[in-house]
């Protein structure tokens, strides 16, 4: 437009659209420039600025300015509250919708947008019927979950988690074990309802639809050790040269001195057998773990595997200490072969 059509181009603090016969169903705007001196008017669908003019109630600008303060803070406030509300919700359903519970989609659009390094997909019923696939399905079956950390992101305006997912995969004779660590953004629309779900994966770089994502989706199903049990609460899992990178989580441990790795293993081997205080085998989890805090020709070295229990028995050798073990990071080597105790 003209040189009232430029005044479009400043942050306006209030926009009033009066529709006016006549004019093609346009409408006049008038547009008030609180922080300044100018008025613009125009034509709404015809663009034509009809020049400027001084704003002279400037109290109604602070009004106008304050009523718009106010409800902005007051939304603000709503989704704030929203946020906290789904979070409390989130720790009491994930583990419950994933273990065969019931998927209640009520806290979601219908529109909302869930995405993963393997999908993109709109619709509460569709994402209720992906997870009820990931629960418990002729395809996939929930073998374990953990939800280890959830908080608020502010500047997302979105509730956050990280979690370790493992699924075992039906469709392969030998149900070889997923297994994934990651996080999930939760973000609100305008109604308070979850409007998009997206799930990140530690192993990959690209968190879309990609070579990369399929590959490591294959490789978990052709993992040297996919059937063995595992470290379930790693927080996460990322290959590196040969190696799997892993931080777990707290832990107990069955734990011992070792100089000779294979006479370290007969000893930690004795107490998962059976040569316990309550003289009964102890579920044990890979991998074992190999400690050289001076270095590995150094003679102060030790060895331990994570126990799958809540409250396992006591060592009755001095050799072993039942014991809990801080949050690590190591390095994972697989290899091929079964170790066979002579032990019973």
């Amino acid at each position: 437009g003209g040189e009232g059509g430029s005044y479009y181009q400043t942050w306006w603090s209030i926009v009033e659209a009066v529709t006016v016969s006549g004019f093609g169903g346009g409408g006049v705007v008038v547009a008030w420039d609180c922080s300044g001196e100018n008025m613009a008017i125009g034509f709404v669908g015809v663009g034509i600025g009809l020049g400027k003019s001084r704003v002279r109630n400037r109290s109604a600008c602070g009004r106008a300015r304050m009523a718009l303060s106010t409800e902005e803070g007051t939304t603000s406030a709503k989704k704030k509250q929203a946020l906290v509300d789904l979070k409390a919700r989130l720790v009491k359903e994930l583990e419950t919708q994933l273990d065969g519970g019931e998927v209640d989609i009520s806290m979601y659009a219908k529109d909302v947008n869930f995405v993963d390094p393997l999908n993109n997909f709109i619709g509460a019923e569709k994402q209720k019927k992906n997870i009820e696939m990931l629960a418990n399905s002729p395809i996939m079956s929930m073998d374990f979950f953990k939800l280890h950390d959830i908080w608020i992101d502010p500047k997302k305006e979105a509730v956050m988690t990280r979690w370790t997912l493992n699924l075992k995969f039906k469709l392969l004779p030998w149900k070889p074990v997923l297994r994934f660590t990651g996080t999930s953004e939760y973000g609100l629309d305008d109604d308070l309802l979850v409007n998009r779900h997206i799930d990140t994966w530690d192993s990959i770089n690209k968190q879309t639809f990609s070579f990369e994502a399929v590959a490591d989706l294959v490789s978990e199903m052709f993992r040297k050790d996919s059937g063995s049990a595992d470290v379930g609460s790693m927080l996460l899992r990322r290959d590196v040269l040969g190696f799997e990178v892993r931080k777990v989580t707290d832990g107990i441990v069955a734990k011992c001195p070792y100089t000779n790795r294979g006479d370290g293993m007969d000893v930690l081997d004795r107490y998962f057998n059976g040569i316990n205080e309550k003289a009964r085998p102890v579920f044990r989890l890979a991998p074992l773990i190999l400690n050289f805090p001076e270095g590995i020709r150094s003679e102060r070295k030790s060895m331990y595997s994570y126990i799958a229990e809540k409250k396992p028995p006591r060592s009755t050798s001095e050799k072993v200490k039942v014991e809990v073990c801080r949050s690590l990071t190591v390095a994972v080597f697989t290899f091929p072969g079964k170790r066979v105790s002579t032990h019973n």
